[in-house]
């Protein structure tokens, strides 16, 4: 379980992962929240894209860190229209009703 992004990206980065490489991050135009959450063993943190900067409006994605350092999608890739739904979908995992 991961308590922190720095943790994530570590592990990601250790394990020849390249999620978080910054030319992939660029491509995606993605940020990353600071916040891990937690859902049993599972730690979870919330993405932000655009595809066209300027001319799309920038979604949300449920990610999952794995052991290995890995990311999974949890969900859609942008499936959320705020950073307020992506959590909100999260506390409901933490609460058991999805």
């Amino acid at each position: 379980m991961f308590h922190t992004i720095d943790q994530i990206k570590r592990a990601n980065s250790n394990n020849g992962h390249h999620w978080f490489d910054p030319n992939n991050m660029r491509f995606f135009h993605s940020r990353v929240g600071e916040t891990v959450y937690h859902v049993g063993e599972r730690s979870l943190f919330v993405s932000s894209e655009c595809r066209e900067p300027g001319e799309t409006p920038r979604r949300y994605t449920i990610h999952e860190a794995n052991d290995d350092g890995s990311i999974d999608t949890i969900g859609e890739f942008q499936q959320y229209a705020s950073r307020a739904r992506a959590i909100a979908a999260i506390r409901l995992l933490q609460r058991g009703t999805v």
